[in-house]
């Protein structure tokens, strides 16, 4: 049986999930450098190019340096992130190490951050929570340009086709009334998911700015006024489960 390894960007916990549905929830982050997209506005551009990758691991290596950063098990919540981990033909395999540390323990939670722009049959099989944040014009994506909302709907479909006790989080990125149209196109795209489950689907809309680098957080104001934007909006109201800043930019989370 092949050996695989994965270009790992950085191990590192335990801290809070920084966006998203998941917000303040102790995580533990494994970030994987590769991705297909090529956004300007992008937080972590250092793991755009797999060739940036500060160390090449099994999944097993993976999982033991996870495991150190749990506080005896305490941390239940792992994100696998980028990048784009769907780049990865076999990372499903860092899933299942992961699962293995907690073999009795059905409160494990494993979470994967992607684009939507590329589809592995290990995300649908192994991840338990997909959260798909495709980009609008505001993330500038050199790559793809705004991601096309009829093939975000195409990827949730495959995924929500697998099997049942899957959650599925579509969270696009706002950052001014240039992204409006977008948000209103990826809405009317989203009534032709097909989720014959039940599965747990929801629209968060993540807050944004035109500061790519974490740490660096918008000031008060500008949260405020793109709240403010998004309130004159009833379809968008209407739509997002959830309307969250970027946590994790504040505190210097990457």
């Amino acid at each position: 049986m092949a050996v695989h390894k994965f270009p790992i960007m950085e191990i590192f916990g335990p801290t809070i999930q920084g966006e998203g549905e998941y917000v303040g929830l102790p995580t533990v982050f494994i970030r994987l450098a590769g991705c297909d997209s090529r956004c300007a506005l992008c937080d972590t551009p250092e793991s755009i190019h797999a060739s940036n990758a500060k160390e090449f691991l099994t999944a097993k290596e993976i999982a033991k340096r996870a495991e150190v950063l749990t506080i005896g098990g305490a941390v239940k919540h792992f994100v696998i992130t980028g990048g784009n981990p769907a780049v990865h033909e076999h990372a499903g395999e860092i899933c299942k190490e992961l699962r293995k540390l907690y073999p009795a323990d059905r409160d494990v939670w494993i979470h994967v951050e992607t684009q939507g722009t590329f589809f592995t049959p290990w995300i649908a099989e192994e991840a338990d929570c997909i959260v798909v944040s495709p980009k609008g014009p505001g993330m500038q994506d050199e790559h793809y340009g705004p991601h096309k909302p009829e093939n975000v709907v195409q990827f949730v479909n495959r995924v929500l086709q697998v099997h049942r006790h899957k959650e599925v989080i579509i969270k696009p990125v706002y950052t001014g009334t240039h992204d409006l149209p977008y948000l209103k196109g990826l809405i009317k795209a989203m009534q032709g998911i097909k989720n014959p489950h039940g599965n747990w689907l929801e629209l968060v809309i993540s807050l944004g700015d035109n500061i790519p680098n974490v740490g660096e957080c918008p000031n008060p104001g500008e949260y405020k006024e793109l709240v403010n934007q998004l309130m004159e909006e009833p379809v968008i109201i209407a739509a997002a489960n959830r309307i969250l800043p970027q946590v994790h930019k504040c505190l210097g989370i990457a």
